[in-house]
């Protein structure tokens, strides 16, 4: 009833007429209720206050009040008097208002009535009937307020102050199970449950007192005494003195709504440890939920406050905010799909951050939006990579353009061939359309490798575990001319391993495979030059034939200049005829291609030997032996002076290219160190054969012990003085040692080491008794010269042992003897200084015409440089290249000579701090290949610094250069100690060594691997291995290709200083 009480006021309030409410009590009509225009019409100002409906009219001072009043108490007595008095209308008029009382509504034995006021002045007959119009509406609406409150599935009751209940709906028999009759006067704090009546008490409390209450819950009692909840809205009507109250079940929900809880809980401890951006907002854009990855990045934008309820266009960039807009409005007009969207947001640090977020929208059980929720990701290094990308196509595209390599992509399904544009530009071949260029660059593989190299290729696309393909070979060149080129490309696969696209490039590497094979041809001249019974003209011929096998064509020949005429050295294609016709021929003018480049000093080029005046004189030997061109320079030594000629023959008129210039000159070069060096050995053979000559001649036994190498050498005069026979003998210094008596053994021993030890002494004395071959003894004095290095330390012993069992009367023929040894003494010495001149001279003098060559070539490239082209520039960079490489072979020819010599002195130091000098020195390399550095904790030990570092630079270094390419290298500094020597291990997981070259490794000038791949001169472990074993230790290598390398060596404890 109150529900319906508050329509019709509803009503009311929204009309302009006086209307009011009249409440039957006690046989008085007292007026609960009126409208703002009642209280006008009546002049009563303020707050309304209930009275007697008779008062007012007395009190309004309107005319015919009093008829008024009377009409009011006769109605009054009618509908008293009248049982049917729901169906009771009165009317009457009062100063040309028409006054209205109509039954309204019956509850708790409590009549209500309508009591309007309308004017009656002009009304017409149209004006009445709306009247009656809304009043059947009010009546109608009246009508339904009651069905509503009988039908609605929620209790509506009404409670007075003391807290019982008055009016009822029906629907307490579903939510209670009371029915609306077991209800009226009952306290309803009856029905609450005891652990909530505290609080419904304390909220009953803020209605009386005025406050309006949505949503409180709390638990009743059903009358099956089941626990349900309950959510109720109340208001306070001070005129009624009555609480208006909504009780809704909402035992279900609130189940739903604490497992809600609880899996919210378990998805927000997800949220909140996910690196993805998890957000929730209303329909209006505000913040209901942050996770802490989002709080983190963005809170920044609200210093001290909280980010719920905050507008989420905050956090977006203003250029986005359409943007922004429009996935809202899609994503609520499309409940249940996901709309992406890309948006920026500011960055704390004024950088802006793109984020890619997922948005959807949150429905209710009716399908009604609730709220957007919103997961997001930082794409900002993805955006920046695919600009990266993009950038990286556009240069791809300029350098397909512009770069030496051919660019080319391969679709393996359909056999459509990409061919860029480098194929016409280096090779000449022009691309067709994608179907055809296959058949186009297959035709031109040369004859010779193109049944393998197609079925090559074929078979890396067909094994599933390749992803690259590599291959050298010859292409045709649109002028005829082939090219040696390099293909490289990276075969991508699908998930079953089948290749679906290959990307590759390929290049002219024409030069490189002709400077590879030069310089391959020079390692293999020098290490031959370097054996110890290597002859100058094989050395030379091997030079030559080289040659020849590069350039098929030419013809070669080195002659000798000697009182200024030319001799055959090495010719190993000419007829010998021809060379004994030129033999003895002079330099000069106009003397062929040699004779004019040994007297002009220079190069000489004749292409055309029957059309040049230089071959006046021998044009009809030209003709007969069938040359038509020939190209010469001089060589020259160390002074300057011409030694010999270099020439060139061709059996056509030809004029040299690039490569064969570059290959003349270094030839020349090369040609002119062996013959230096071999001019060196001949010097020293003759000193050694004067040597032999004086031991032969003399009837003692001479020795000459290497300390360095712990090398002994015996003369003839054992064979002859002792009866050894030397063929079968292999004399050492402790075999020496063996053959004294046992009664002098001790005795010369200590002298020995006490020579060893004293850096000073030099002249050693002994007289004991030598063991013979046929094992009888005899007395020898036996005389030493003790040859030490600057620091005073033994590098070599040369002695004299005279037999003087029948000859101890002859004591002047000692002094003699005496004489003879100071004699060989010195012109060792003087041998041991032209060995010095030599390694001078390997450190100087001949690489100044190295110098020369680089210094005049980067003259020219500076000074015509803007004339040259850049085949040009190129073959400059070549030329510098070579001589650099020519400079670091002679360096280290250099250092491996002189490992052992000048030692310093022996020092306390730590190897850990020998590692650190080693890796500062090549921090650019480790830090380039990101090497990862492990060493052990490592000795300090009192040695020789200088050495050990060389040993742990090489090692270190090669540790770093041969890393894998697909791996980050690492390299590990370990240490074993035993009794006797410390083992040194330095390890990697570089591209590893197969086990058939562990020894070729340490040979001098042995390489795996081409210059191209890996830069070096292929002496470093050489070197590493003399210094190793002059110190008494050993170097080995432990090695698995592909997975890396141990190199181990051994420091003895007892040094044995034998470098």
């Amino acid at each position: 009833m109150d529900l319906q009480l508050n329509g019709i006021k509803a009503y009311f309030d929204s009309t302009s007429s006086p209307a009011g409410i009249l409440q039957l009590n006690g046989g008085q009509l007292e007026l609960i209720y009126a409208n703002t225009p009642f209280l006008i019409f009546f002049g009563k100002k303020g707050k309304f206050e209930p009275m007697n409906l008779i008062s007012y009219y007395e009190e309004s001072g309107l005319k015919n009040v009093f008829n008024v009043v009377d009409q009011i108490k006769t109605s009054l007595k009618k509908v008293l008097s009248n049982d049917d008095s729901e169906k009771m209308e009165i009317s009457h008029e009062v100063d040309k208002w028409e006054v209205s009382t109509s039954f309204l509504l019956e509850g708790s034995g409590v009549k209500y009535f309508s009591h309007t006021l309308r004017e009656v002045v002009g009304k017409s007959e149209e004006a009445k009937r709306h009247e009656k119009k809304t009043l059947a509406s009010l009546k109608s609406r009246e009508a339904a307020l009651k069905n509503i409150f009988d039908q609605s599935l929620d209790v509506i009751c009404t409670i007075d102050e003391f807290g019982n209940f008055q009016q009822v709906s029906s629907a307490s028999r579903e939510v209670w199970g009371y029915s609306p009759e077991e209800l009226k006067g009952k306290a309803y704090i009856d029905l609450v449950h005891q652990d909530d009546r505290e609080i419904t008490l304390a909220v009953a409390e803020k209605v009386l007192n005025g406050e309006d209450i949505t949503n409180f819950q709390n638990k009743y009692v059903h009358k099956d005494g089941r626990i349900i909840t309950v959510n109720w809205s109340v208001s306070w009507d001070y005129s009624a003195r009555l609480m208006y109250c909504v009780a809704k079940d909402v035992t279900i929900l609130e189940r739903n709504y604490q497992e809600i809880k609880r899996s919210e809980f378990r998805f927000r401890g997800f949220y909140e440890s996910s690196t993805n951006f998890i957000i929730r907002t209303d329909l209006e854009g505000n913040y209901t939920y942050c996770n802490k990855k989002y709080q983190d990045d963005f809170g920044w934008l609200y210093p001290g406050e909280s980010m719920i309820g905050k507008q989420s266009r905050e956090t977006i960039m203003p250029y986005h905010l359409d943007r922004l807009q429009d996935v809202g409005d899609k994503c609520i007009q499309n409940p249940g799909k996901v709309f992406k969207v890309e948006l920026d947001k500011p960055k704390e640090n004024g950088e802006v951050m793109t984020t890619l977020w997922d948005f959807l929208i949150i429905v209710d059980d009716e399908g009604n939006p609730l709220e957007i929720q919103c997961m997001g990701v930082d794409i900002s290094e993805r955006i920046k990579f695919e600009k990266d990308l993009q950038a990286s196509n556009e240069r791809f595209e300029l350098v397909m353009q512009a770069g030496s390599e051919c660019i080319w992509d391969y679709d393996p399904e359909s056999g459509d061939l990409f061919l860029g544009d480098g194929f016409r530009r280096i090779f000449g071949i022009s691309p067709l359309e994608l179907h055809l260029n296959n058949s186009l660059i297959n035709s031109y593989f040369h004859p010779e490798d193109k049944s393998w190299l197609l079925s090559l290729f074929k078979e890396t696309l067909e094994d599933r575990g390749k992803n690259l393909w590599n291959g050298k070979f010859r292409l045709r060149k649109e002028d005829g001319s082939y090219a040696q080129v390099e293909d490289k490309a990276i075969v991508l696969r699908d998930e079953q391993g089948k290749a679906y696209r290959v990307v590759g490039a390929m290049r002219d590497i024409s030069l490189e495979v002709f400077f590879d094979r030069v310089e391959m041809m020079e390692r293999e001249v020098m290490a031959h030059a370097m054996q110890v019974d290597a002859e100058v003209e094989d050395v030379l011929k091997l030079q030559l034939c080289k040659l020849e096998d590069i350039f098929p064509e030419m013809k070669t020949s080195i002659m000798r200049i000697k009182d200024d005429k030319v001799f055959p050295l090495v010719s190993p294609s000419l007829p010998e005829t021809y060379l004994e016709e030129i033999s003895g021929s002079p330099i000069g003018e106009n003397t062929g291609s040699c004779g004019t480049a040994a007297y002009l000093r220079k190069k000489v080029i004749v292409s055309d030997i029957q059309n040049d005046i230089k071959w006046d004189k021998y044009k009809e030997l030209g003709k007969k032996y069938g040359f038509k061109a020939c190209w010469s320079q001089p060589i020259f030594n160390s002074e300057g002076s011409v030694v010999a000629t270099f020439a060139n023959y061709y059996e056509t008129v030809k004029s040299p290219n690039d490569q064969e210039i570059q290959a003349m000159d270094r030839v020349q070069r090369l040609v002119s160190l062996i013959l230096e060096k071999f001019d060196f050995v001949e010097k020293i053979k003759l000193s050694n054969e004067r040597f032999e000559n004086v031991t032969e001649a003399t009837n003692d036994a001479i020795w000459d012990f290497d300390v360095v190498n712990n090398n002994l050498y015996w003369s003839k005069g054992f064979e002859n003085q002792f009866n050894y026979d030397m063929s079968d003998t292999e004399p050492s210094f402790d075999f020496l040692i063996s053959r004294i008596h046992e009664k002098d053994r001790a005795r010369v021993i200590e002298r020995v080491q006490t020579f060893f030890k004293d850096r000073k002494s030099i002249s050693w004395f002994e007289e004991y008794q030598f063991k013979r071959g046929d094992g009888s003894f005899a007395y020898v004095i036996d005389r030493a010269k003790f040859i030490r290095d600057h620091e005073g330390n033994v590098i070599r012993v040369i002695g004299a042992m005279t037999d003087i069992t029948h000859l101890k009367e002859y004591e002047s023929s000692l002094e003699s003897l005496n004489r003879k040894l100071d004699a060989r003494a010195k012109e060792l010495a003087h041998s041991n200084a032209e060995l010095e001149q030599f390694a001078y001279i390997a450190s100087h003098d001949l690489q100044e015409p190295l110098r020369m060559v680089t210094g005049f070539l980067k003259q020219i490239e500076k000074n015509y440089g803007d004339i040259l082209d850049d085949k040009g520039k190129k073959y400059i960079h070549f030329a510098v290249d070579g001589a650099v490489r020519m400079k670091n072979i002679i360096l280290d020819l250099l250092e491996f000579s002189r490992v052992g010599k000048d030692l310093d002195n022996k020092e306390v130091f730590s190897l850990n701090d020998l590692v650190d000098e080693v890796l500062y020195l090549n921090r650019k390399s480790v830090e380039e290949k990101k090497a990862i550095i492990k060493s052990d904790q490592l000795p300090d030990i009192q040695y020789f610094k200088t050495p050990l570092f060389q040993v742990f630079k090489n090692l270190i270094e090669n540790a770093i250069k041969y890393s894998h390419p697909h791996k980050r290298p690492e390299i590990k500094i370990s240490c074993e100690e035993s009794s006797d020597y410390w083992t040194i291990s330095i390890s990697d997981n570089g591209i590893g060594i197969e086990k058939e070259y562990f020894d070729k490794v340490f040979i001098l000038f042995q390489r795996l691997h081409t210059r191209e791949k890996y830069l070096g001169t292929g002496m470093g472990l050489a070197i590493a291995k003399k210094i190793v074993e002059g110190l008494g230790g050993e170097i080995w290598v432990d090695s698995i290709p592909e997975k890396g390398s141990i190199f181990s060596f051994t420091i003895p404890k007892k040094l044995k200083k034998q470098i």
